[in-house]
């Protein structure tokens, strides 16, 4: 597939193509799914947001699912991998070109609208995640979640491969060094209108990171930092951002 979708800063969308029905009147319709999998093969997928000020880019997106759809209740087995994703939101570029791969076990709750994660593994670049936990969709304009999410290696190499311009093709001739940890949950309720946002928090711990890149004359060496955000609930003005510490040194010039 090729999609490329588009929402106007006025919140008009391309694929709002339908025309008005004036038949109000409604039927049921039973019916079975026989599909057993599905596979999408290098899809290239564009999402641009210009209301919401969220863009996010899959190029060459190969994904695969196998379940018993016929059931009410059953589990599907996923396989995902994407040559380059990036992701901006509010300005703020997250991902830049990255390369995933995602394989991922959910439970599959039809009448509740549930989906809980089982075994799974997430690449991002060089830094791997693993989370735990359930989505659920009661209706239409709501997603109830409790996941979990941490980071079970713990090179700090892995975790500079996330910042976008970092993962190029020099990266396998970076020298670093270091440790960190890396955790969050998010839990709550996630709705567009009203606007309501889930509790999360994140920690992250860098502990004597050292970086040195083979085209620059200098390296970046002695980084540590502890940071945490805590989001207690919808309102974001209520957000705690705490850097308790943060070091670092270029060359012999100490931040």
């Amino acid at each position: 597939p090729e999609i490329n979708v588009i929402v106007l800063s006025n919140g008009k969308a391309n694929y709002d193509i339908a025309k008005p029905s004036t038949d109000t009147t409604t039927t049921e319709t039973k019916f079975q799914i026989q599909l057993q999998e599905y596979a999408i093969n290098g899809g290239n997928i564009t999402y641009d947001d210009r209301q919401g000020g969220t863009f996010v880019k899959l190029t060459n997106l190969d994904h695969s699912g196998e379940g018993d759809f016929t059931q009410d209740v059953f589990d599907l087995t996923t396989t995902t991998r994407i040559d380059e994703m990036t992701a901006v939101s509010g300005g703020i570029g997250y991902l830049k070109k990255a390369k995933v791969s995602l394989d991922a076990g959910f439970n599959i709750d039809l009448p509740n609208s549930k989906y809980t994660l089982k075994e799974n593994d997430l690449k991002i670049n060089d830094l791997q995640l693993k989370a735990d936990g359930w989505l659920a969709m009661p209706n239409e304009n709501d997603i109830d979640m409790d996941l979990k999410f941490s980071a079970p290696q713990s090179e700090f190499k892995s975790l500079l491969s996330m910042i976008p311009n970092a993962y190029t093709a020099g990266y396998d001739n970076v020298k670093a060094n270091g440790t960190f940890k890396l955790d969050g949950a998010v839990k709550g309720k996630y709705s567009a209108s009203p606007e309501t946002y889930p509790a999360f928090n994140i920690s992250l711990d860098v502990n004597n990171g050292d970086v040195k890149y083979p085209d620059l004359p200098l390296g970046i060496s002695n980084i540590n930092t502890n940071v945490k955000v805590n989001s207690p609930g919808s309102d974001l003005d209520q957000m705690l951002v705490d850097v308790s510490k943060f070091s670092l040194k270029i060359g012999n010039n100490p931040l």
